[in-house]
């Protein structure tokens, strides 16, 4: 199962330097946010993938990491990656606080006829500060 954090990929490479040191205080959250939705405890983690890759390079490197035994996180702000995920593993990163991009709450007016990239894309991730504290971590 592949876990997808979209977001500002510099603040992330900032709150997650040293992410074996900080796992405890930084990564914690989110991977209560991910169990609670009741998927495995990411064992991988990868880091931007897709930077100058074609697009069809990216599906690859997706379903290659889809059919990884146990969980994988992958961190990214490559909007053609994402377009390859489904919207319900989409983890959308602002501000320190994580949400579930499918908690957005005007998804259903926005996702039909959109891949999950623009659907990012277009809604942005400042929403994620104003949902309620029981959907975020």
């Amino acid at each position: 199962m592949i876990t997808v954090v979209v977001g500002d990929i510099q603040e992330m490479r900032n709150r997650f330097a040293d992410w074996k040191e900080k796992f405890a205080r930084d990564l914690h959250p989110l991977v209560d946010l991910i169990v609670k939705s009741g998927r495995e405890i990411p064992l991988g983690l990868v880091w931007h993938p897709g930077v100058f890759r074609h697009p069809r390079e990216m599906q690859d490197m997706y379903d290659g990491l889809r059919g990884q035994e146990g969980g994988t996180l992958v961190l990214t702000c490559h909007p053609y990656f994402v377009d390859c995920c489904n919207v319900g593993d989409v983890i959308v990163y602002h501000a320190g606080r994580f949400a579930w991009l499918v908690d957005h709450p005007q998804l259903d007016q926005w996702q039909f006829g959109l891949q999950v990239g623009e659907l990012w894309m277009t809604l942005g991730e400042e929403w994620v500060s104003e949902l309620p504290q029981e959907k975020c971590a």
